[in-house]
Formats: structure tokens, sequence, C-alpha cells
């Protein structure tokens, strides 16, 4: 296997330039949060509050639906990030078009400019059209999201077992994408993790990581 610089994945392409993930250190942008949700300092995780703050009503914020989004837009390259999931049962995590609607009712679809996996009474679905039922053995804890700008790809992974979830339908993309979270319970906060912090996961200092292709569906790390 090839190893990468610190911080980044180097796929097994047959192509001669190997591709480079950069890992994406991910803050949220408190301007796009729906008035329900209360960002941390830091800006790494948020919770869903018992009532709206008073936040002004700018253009950016969503103003129905519980989401917020990533401060850094992605407009080319290979990107991921983790975000941590557990205990929270209602939620929704993947990428989003910088255009898209953020006022009044949104349907979480491709068509719309949203490409993400959600879970939803105890049911993990791929929100496409139509929807895909996407069957876990156990519960997530911390779901990886890896985009392709070029290649038109969305995948998301299992950090537990570095196992392959889903991966969205290709489709191109013509605008920035910025990380998406939609947090639709009050149970417990969804977090980001920091990127070349050596936790357990993706972040690893040193030594570098094998990403297959997306389409093989094969474990993230097979080598």
């Amino acid at each position: 296997a090839d190893f990468g610089a610190p911080g980044t994945i180097i796929s097994q392409d047959p192509r001669p330039k190997p591709e480079i993930s950069s890992a994406a250190d991910v803050v949220l942008d408190p301007d796009t949060a729906h008035p329900e949700l209360f960002l941390s300092e830091d800006r790494r995780r948020v919770r869903r509050g018992p009532s709206r703050q008073s936040v002004p009503d700018n253009p950016e914020r969503f103003d129905c639906q519980p989401c917020v989004l990533g401060l850094e837009s992605f407009s080319s390259g290979r990107h991921y990030w983790e975000v941590e999931v557990e205990n929270v049962m209602v939620w929704a995590v993947g990428v989003c078009r910088n255009s898209v609607e953020r006022k009044g009712e949104i349907l979480l679809l491709p068509q719309n400019g949203f490409w993400t996996l959600e879970m939803f009474g105890n049911q993990y679905r791929a929100l496409s059209s139509p929807e895909k039922i996407v069957p876990l053995k156990e519960r997530l804890h911390r779901v990886g999201i890896f985009l392709d700008y070029e290649a038109g790809d969305v995948s998301f992974y299992n950090m537990r077992d570095r196992s392959h979830i889903y991966t969205c339908p290709r489709s191109p993309f013509s605008e920035p994408l910025r990380p998406f979270l939609r947090l639709g319970s009050d149970d417990s906060p969804l977090f980001i993790c920091p990127a070349f912090t050596g936790a357990q996961g993706v972040m690893v200092p040193e030594g570098g990581l094998v990403l297959h292709r997306a389409e093989t569906h094969h474990s993230l790390w097979d080598q």
C-alpha cells in the first residue's frame, strides 16, 4: 500500500497518480444554524434546545428544518470528516449545495441539493429518490463522510469497524458543497471530530491509510 502524508488517505487506484483525500477540519457556521440549535464555543458540537433562540433571521439561516452547515465549502478535491452520532435518535449528515433553500420545509433530496444519510425511528435511510433503507448490524457511533468532488461521489462509512455504509448515486457537482447536519432530537449533541488528533478513526498522525474506490464497497482499510 502507498502511504500519504499525515492526515491524508491515498487510494489504491490503478491510475499513475494516487488520489489524496484531505482530512477536513470542519467547524459549523452559526449564521446558518436553525434557532433551536445551540453551538459549542469551538463550533464543533451542536445540540437542540427546547425553545428558539433570539437570533437574526438572516438569509443564510434555516428557519424551519433544524439544520446547520459547515463553515468551509468545497469546490474541488477529495475530502473527509467524521461526525459522532452516538445516543442521538434523529439525525442526518452529509453534504449540500451552498445554494440550497434555507427557508420553509425542505425535502433533503439530491434534486434539491442534499446528499445525506439519516437515522429516524431506529432505521437508517439514504435520503435519495426513492429513499433507500440501509440495513446495519449495529447502531452507528461515528460516521465518516467522504466527498470526491470531481467524481461526483458522496460516501458514508461506519468508523467503528471502518465498513462502507452507502454511496449516493453519482452526481455531477457544479457549485460549492458544504458539510451538512440535521439534528431532529434533543437527547444528545452531534459532534464533528477535529482533524489530525490521532483519535480512533481515520485521523491518524502517521502511517497513512488505504481508501478503496467507493464503488468497490470494500472495507475502507482492506490492504
